[in-house]
């Protein structure tokens, strides 16, 4: 199995990008096209997952206190994981009650009860129970809880994700790859002197221009702070970044990765 099986990227899609040719095509006519390919997919995927801040790779490995419930209806029973598929025994569930149901002590202050509403979900603090609180399909990142919400609930989840499955896939991800792919592919399939060259340099500059530096290369730096995959930007996390009083109201605040 290829590092993150490619992000989901195939040879087919690779031929498409090129009107007109086939699998024989990219071996010189002979039988092993689809495994020069892959090869070559293989190669970019790893290019690609080398050049990842050490932030967005732990985020499409070790998803860590997504929100996968905002705000919970009445009765609500079903949610879903963010990124799948989901490594199996490595799903953890966190819920934590809505704002209205928070209570104050007599001066005002929260009690000490509620404390753990403003903690990061970690074990211990409204952590639900496998089997016994909630069932997981990892392979869909379907989540059925066995007893049901009430309106304003959350729930977090933390899991690390399948990267050696069939399965996993990161679709913008995967586009990144293709075209990185694609233009080495089409480097040995045509000359400058072709009018599919166009469709090569197109490739090529799509795919650099993901990976621009200071010095206009290629490096292990090149996408910091400059790329995120779309599927990581889809996912709401945990994040305290300021309290305000002993009550807390405002400590708590969402963001995108």
């Amino acid at each position: 199995m290829a590092r993150f099986n490619n992000f989901g990227a195939t040879y087919s899609q690779l031929i498409a990008l090129y009107p007109g040719t086939v699998v024989a095509d990219y071996d010189g006519g002979g039988a092993s096209g689809q495994t020069r390919i892959e090869d070559a997919l293989g190669r970019i995927s790893r290019e690609v997952a080398s050049a990842m801040t050490a932030e967005v790779y732990k985020q499409i490995t070790q998803v860590d206190c997504e929100e996968i419930v905002r705000f919970a209806s009445n009765g609500q029973t079903t949610c879903n994981l963010g990124l799948v598929p989901a490594l199996a025994g490595t799903v953890h569930l966190w819920r934590y009650p809505s704002l209205a149901a928070m209570t104050l002590s007599t001066d005002g202050e929260s009690s000490p009860a509620n404390e753990w509403y403003y903690k990061k979900p970690v074990k211990g603090y409204g952590e639900l129970r496998l089997t016994t609180d909630y069932t997981v399909t990892v392979a869909s990142g379907a989540v059925v809880l066995l007893n049901a919400l009430t309106e304003g609930e959350r729930i977090y989840a933390s899991y690390d994700t399948d990267t050696t499955s069939a399965s996993y896939s990161l679709p913008s991800v995967a586009d990144l790859v293709l075209l990185g792919a694609a233009a080495e592919m089409g480097a040995r399939l045509y000359s400058d002197a072709q009018q599919e060259w166009k469709l090569v340099e197109e490739y090529r500059s799509r795919y650099r221009g993901a990976f621009e530096s200071v010095e206009g290369g290629m490096s292990g730096r090149a996408l910091a702070g400059t790329w995120i995959p779309d599927e990581i930007r889809a996912l709401t996390y945990w994040n305290e970044v300021e309290r305000d009083g002993d009550t807390g109201v405002s400590s708590v605040r969402m963001y995108r990765g």
